[in-house]
Parts: C-alpha cells; sequence; structure tokens
C-alpha cells in the first residue's frame, strides 16, 4: 500500500524551507569535495550528509517516498565518502548534483513528487555503491532484515542500513510518539522532534500508522501513532533525556558490534553530562539482533547493482520558485526593535505635548519623530539588502560543467561576494550574468591545443568581480581567451543583414564590439544546446535595461576581454 502523505500548509512549508536552506550551497560543497580528492573534509562532507539525512526524515514522515528513497541513496554515497570508503572525483559528483538537482525540484513541487521519474538515478547511487563495496556486502543493498520488538509490528530494515549503524558503533531502538497526545498537546512540533533526534544520531525509518485511526464506522480515535528507528551511539541507560515523555515508548531493536564514545555535539543534544577526563573504553560486544531474518528486496531494486554508466549532472531546467522568506541579520532585527522602541516614547511625548498645549514641546517631538521614522525606513530597506554572492554560488557548477562538455580546463575566480543588493535586482541579475558567464567559457577561453600553441598556460581563467563605484554596484566578468575581434563581429552582423554596410564604415572598435548585442548575432557556424541561436548577448542587455543598468565590453585581440555590467 502506498503511503499516506501528510500536507498540512503550514508544516509543509516549514519543511520545504528548511530543505531549501540545506540545499543552498550543496552545489559548492560538493565541488569542494570533488577538489579535495582524497584529503576528505570530513566537516564538510558530514554537513552534506546531515543535509540529505535531515531531507530524507522529515520526507519520510510527509509520505514523499520517492524524496525519501533519492536523499536516502545520496546519504548511503556521503556516508562511504565520509567513512573513506570511496574517494570523490568527477563522476561521483556528477551523479550526486544530479540526485539533489531532483530532489529540489521534487521538494519545491511537494504534490507533483510521486509522479517523479528518479528510477535512473536511484539505479546509478545504487550501483555505484555496489561498485565500492566488496563482494561478499553487495549482496546487502538488495535485502533486508526483520526486527522484532517486543510490541508493535516487525521493522523492516536494509541490511546494509542494518549492518552500517551496528558498525559504526549505533544501537538501534524503536520510538514511538503519539502525535495527538505527545505532539500536538503538548505544544511540540514535529520537525523540532526530528532535528533533535537528528542531532545525536540518525533516523532510519519514519512511518505514520493511520490504521490505527480507524475507518468511517469504527467509533473516533483519539491516537496517531508514529514509528521512529534511530540509531545512535547512546546507550539505553542514557537516551532517556533526550526522550523524557516517551522513555517507556522506547525500545531496544540491537546493540553495536562496538561501542565508540559520544560526540561532544551529541552529548549536547542529548542533554547528558560531560565525560570524565579519563578515556572511555571500547566494549566489544557480540550481540544479535532479535529474531533478525534477511528477505531480498522486490527484484526492481536488486538489478540497481548492474547500474547505468555515468552521465555528467546538468541541471534540468525547472519552473521558477518564488522564495516567500528572507534572511535577516540579527542586528538588523535588534536595530528595528530598538527605532520601534524610541517610536512609541515619540508618539507618548507627542501625545503629552498635544495635551499640554506646549508649542516647544511639540515641534521637538515633531522633529524626534521625523528623526526615528527616517532612520526606521533605512533599516527596513536593509533588510532587503542580499549579498550578490546568492547568485554567484551557482557558477562554480556552471563553469564546471560548461568545460567538461566543451573539453576545456576552466578555473573560476570570485570577488565581492558580500557586496549587496536588493533582493529584486539580485533576482533580475541571474539570468544576464549567467548569460555572460557561459559566454566566456564557450567564446572566450580557447580550447586547451590552441592555448598551448598561444604560449598561455592550459587552464583558462574567468573572472568574476562585484565591487560598488560612483554610487553604483558594477559586476565584472574577464577571462584570458582570444578577445573579441571587432572585424569579425562587424562582418558577421553585416552578412545576417543586421546593419548596412555605410553604417559598418563609420564604426569604431568599441562600437563594432557592442554589436554582439544584436539580436540574432552569434558568431557561431553551428547550433549547440550552449550557444549559437545569437539571443545570449540581446538577454543580458534587455535585462539589465529594464533594471537601469547598462553593459559595456571591452576587449583587446588575445587578451582578457571583461564585459561589465552596472546596476544603480
Amino acid at each position: 500500500m502506498d503511503e499516506e502523505m501528510i500536507l498540512d500548509d503550514e508544516l509543509l512549508g516549514e519543511f520545504i524551507r528548511e530543505s531549501r536552506e540545506h540545499l543552498t550551497t550543496i552545489e559548492a560543497d560538493l565541488l569542494a569535495i570533488e577538489e579535495g580528492g582524497a584529503n576528505i573534509d570530513a566537516e564538510l562532507v558530514n554537513k552534506v550528509f546531515r543535509a540529505a539525512h535531515s531531507i530524507k526524515g522529515a520526507s519520510g514522515f510527509f509520505g514523499l517516498t520517492k524524496v525519501k528513497e533519492l536523499a536516502h541513496k545520496a546519504e548511503t554515497v556521503l556516508d562511504m565518502i565520509r567513512s573513506k570508503k570511496m574517494t570523490p572525483n568527477a563522476e561521483i559528483t556528477n551523479l550526486l548534483l544530479a540526485a539533489f538537482d531532483q530532489l529540489r525540484e521534487m521538494i519545491n513541487h511537494p504534490r507533483e513528487s510521486a509522479g517523479a521519474d528518479i528510477g535512473e538515478l536511484v539505479l546509478n547511487l545504487t550501483g555505484l555503491t555496489s561498485s565500492y563495496l566488496p563482494n561478499e556486502q553487495k549482496a546487502s543493498l538488495t535485502q533486508t532484515v526483520s526486527l522484532d520488538p517486543q510490541w508493535g509490528a516487525p521493522v523492516t530494515l536494509s541490511t546494509f542500513d542494518w549492518e552500517r549503524a551496528r558498525s559504526s558503533g549505533h544501537s538501534l531502538y524503536s520510538i514511538e510518539y503519539d502525535l495527538i497526545h505527545d505532539i500536538e498537546r503538548r505544544g511540540l512540533n514535529v520537525l523540532d522532534v526530528f532535528r533533535k533526534l537528528i542531532d545525536c544520531g540518525e533516523i532510519l525509518r519514519c512511518e505514520v500508522n493511520f490504521e490505527a485511526v480507524g475507518t468511517l464506522d469504527d467509533p473516533i480515535g483519539n491516537r496517531l501513532p508514529l514509528r521512529l528507528i534511530f540509531a545512535t551511539a547512546l546507550r539505553p541507560e542514557d537516551i532517556g533525556p533526550l526522550l523524557p515523555q516517551n522513555r517507556e515508548k522506547v525500545k531496544l531493536l540491537s546493540e553495536p558490534v562496538v561501542a565508540v564514545p559520544l560526540t561532544a555535539s551529541e552529548m549536547k543534544a542529548a542533554l547528558l553530562p560531560p565525560p570524565p577526563a579519563a578515556a572511555l573504553p571500547r566494549v566489544e560486544s557480540d550481540v544479535r539482533a532479535p529474531a533478525s531474518r534477511t528477505a531480498p528486496i522486490a527484484p526492481a531494486a536488486a538489478t540497481s547493482a548492474a547500474a547505468k554508466p555515468l552521465a555528467p549532472a546538468t541541471p534540468a531546467p525547472a519552473a521558477a520558485v518564488v522564495e516567500d522568506s528572507i534572511r535577516v541579520n540579527v542586528a538588523t532585527l535588534e536595530m528595528l526593535m530598538n527605532l520601534a522602541g524610541e517610536l512609541v516614547l515619540g508618539r507618548n511625548q507627542l501625545r503629552a505635548s498635544i495635551a499640554q498645549k506646549n508649542p516647544r514641546a511639540l515641534k521637538a517631538a515633531d522633529q524626534r519623530i521625523n528623526q526615528i521614522t527616517s532612520e526606521l525606513q533605512d533599516v527596513v530597506m536593509q533588510t532587503r539588502l542580499q549579498p550578490i554572492g546568492n547568485v554567484f554560488g551557482k557558477f562554480p557548477r556552471l563553469v564546471r560543467d560548461l568545460a567538461a562538455s566543451l573539453k576545456k580546463d576552466i578555473q573560476l575566480d570570485i570577488k565581492g561576494k558580500d557586496v549587496a543588493l536588493d533582493r529584486t535586482l539580485i533576482e533580475s541579475l541571474s539570468d544576464p550574468l549567467t548569460h555572460m558567464v557561459r559566454n566566456a567559457v564557450d567564446h572566450g577561453v580557447e580550447s586547451t591545443e590552441d592555448r598551448v600553441r598561444a604560449g598561455k598556460r592550459r587552464e583558462g581563467l574567468v573572472t568574476i568581480d562585484a565591487r560598488h563605484e560612483a554610487g553604483q554596484v558594477v559586476v565584472q566578468i574577464a577571462d584570458d581567451g582570444r578577445g573579441i575581434d571587432p572585424e569579425r563581429i562587424g562582418k558577421v552582423a553585416l552578412a545576417k543583414g543586421l546593419i548596412t554596410a555605410e553604417k559598418l564604415e563609420g564604426m569604431s572598435a568599441k562600437d563594432k564590439c557592442a554589436l554582439i548585442f544584436l539580436p540574432g548575432l552569434s558568431t557561431n557556424t553551428q547550433v549547440s544546446d550552449i550557444s549559437g541561436r545569437g539571443v545570449g548577448m540581446d538577454v543580458v542587455k534587455t535585462n539589465l535595461d529594464r533594471l537601469g543598468g547598462k553593459v559595456e565590453i571591452t576587449s583587446t585581440i588575445g587578451k582578457a576581454p571583461p564585459s561589465a555590467s552596472s546596476c544603480p
């Protein structure tokens, strides 16, 4: 039976906002992990793992089955990277990027997620995991283990997940909550419960027992059980403080093969006292899972080990999602609170002046309120300012993927990420800047062979620089490629009938370079999925004109041709 969906608008909205926040820096983090190679940054990998795990845990509660399945497969690969069983490379990064692209799309449109096609991604992620496992462990990916608690239905888990939890020093617990009595009537939020558990362990399974509610013919029920399978390094005697209202509903399912000391963050999350100065001993154990038995997973999943070759990750086009929240600095919020308090005092002063019919006091109160409201307006405007780095964050992956598809070696250098712009401007700048970066990679930087013949270093360089200049924000995009040939641009424009020979004859080199903004002009002779249609730079100029900005191009043949756009 398909899992029921719990799509409470407020709760689902909170899950979507939190998931988007998790996904904000995923691309940059994965690229940094790939760049590190065998020198794995455990903290960074754990950050990405936690993002996938948080999405998996909460999506199971909402019945978003495909979100949960895909996040679980990505989480498994990330766990193998952090345990150094897998060394990150371009192929692995491509697959993880594609998985998180699909997760983002399903999270943005949760009600349509059930129809998403994740089959190939799941197959490839499972195949990738299998290829790094010893032969004797490969079968664990397609088998399940059943754990029988003293009460409730048996718990079925992936054998791989169960063995991974036990070998990493985790005990497995079955925890039952009543969504009505344990959470809602206590004024709690189920997502807060998940967050607290994830801080000191992993949620391996989440299921809501809708059958306990009964049918329309049954008496009205007042229970809605939620069962979680929780893996943690917390021992049975230590898990109590984590679940003060549910101690009697916690059942130990399986003990670890090797007990390991708790980390400081796990102790803090579980509200445990710090350990003594002496190191905690490692306790060997040979405990078997109660009534465990293995069974093959459905045949469709069993074929996942034979994964297809991994394709380069290319972001699928998705419908634009309008963000309904914004991050505001705490200091800015405190300024707003202080100004609001001063405004109340000014109002009281004004009332007193009116009651006393005191012209001097009335004038002073008026001046005070004018000053406060002006400052309040300035601070409110600051809440709309966002760092332009929010736009720049997608360019490392864009340059990486384009360079790979064009067989070029290109480095990206970004400066001025902290330059602030109004949120509306930042959202509107995304497309123009993307077109200019794509142009720099495709048209600007030569192939590796051409660069070597020209006496340049093999690796090309694209630079994005944002800065304040004369009351405006200037964004400069430069590359160290071949430059723009104004004579060639002029000939192409003339051949396409975009300009007359008389007008072309009187144009300067700078004016000829500006012809690339004409709709329909492209110097590429073949149309590809990257360029050749003659619409990219036209879109750049049109969008910037609409924003009240401008775009300029300067170039020297054989040297870096920077494109600069400015916005008020």
